[in-house]
């Protein structure tokens, strides 16, 4: 009966579901600050490897692109008490491709993302199976990766970095239901994000006077576009 609760409700989901607009950089996903209703138990070290393949479509007519990724994460855990967990998160992009409106790629990048350290505390854990839980989630996020990058003549593009070159928070409170083998979740979490400092450049025309030059600063996300 469980097993078709819960086939049903994620059916209804996917029927249900409709097109929204949301940012074509996926360096702030809120996800990220999840951390689940397992944990290890008290005085002791949890690691795991993760494997998490990405592919994207944003944009239409000249303005389309997508991207393709393969990211390797290393997960470490630590429960110094048994309603605290403390995690840290190490990405690796095995490849991260960045596909032009012609569908050709113009962009691959190999290397070390952003590393993120989060915290769970369990504010209530109720019956032995952990039937109800409600939880203190905070992360935060380190510009450890990459975040110059760009194609030939041109300036640095979002879609093809590896890291989001600033430091942010995320925080939030979340409620798990659990049923045996499965997990309801909910989470209700906002983003501390930091801008990055705008650069200008300086630059001379041929006959002295000065050029104006567009700055740039990768700390906000460019306007939210159609995804599919």
């Amino acid at each position: 009966m469980r097993v078709r609760v819960v086939v049903f409700v994620a059916a209804l989901a996917v029927v249900l579901a409709l097109p929204a607009l949301a940012c074509s950089i996926c360096g702030c996903d809120p996800a990220a600050g999840t951390l689940g209703l397992d944990r290890p138990s008290a005085s002791s070290l949890r690691l795991a490897i993760e494997d998490r393949y990405l592919a994207k479509e944003s944009g239409t007519g000249g303005e389309a692109e997508s991207e393709r990724e393969d990211r390797l994460l290393l997960r470490a855990q630590y429960s110094p008490l048994r309603p605290l967990v403390l995690q840290v998160e190490v990405p690796y992009f095995i490849f991260k491709n960045h596909l032009n409106s012609a569908g050709v790629r113009d962009d691959s990048a190999t290397g070390l993302g952003d590393v993120t350290f989060g915290a769970r505390y369990e504010l209530l854990r109720v019956g032995l199976d952990a039937r109800h839980v409600v939880a203190l989630t905070g992360t935060v996020k380190a510009p450890t990766g990459p975040n110059a990058r760009h194609l030939p003549n041109e300036e640095p593009d979002e879609h093809i970095q590896l890291g989001t070159g600033s430091w942010d928070g995320l925080a939030g409170i979340s409620y798990l239901y659990g049923f045996q083998p499965f997990t309801l979740y909910a989470n209700a979490s906002t983003r501390l994000s930091r801008r990055k400092p705008v650069t200008r450049e300086r630059t001379t025309s041929p006959t002295g006077r000065p050029i104006p030059t567009r700055g740039a600063s990768s700390g906000t996300p460019p306007e939210a576009s159609a995804m599919r």
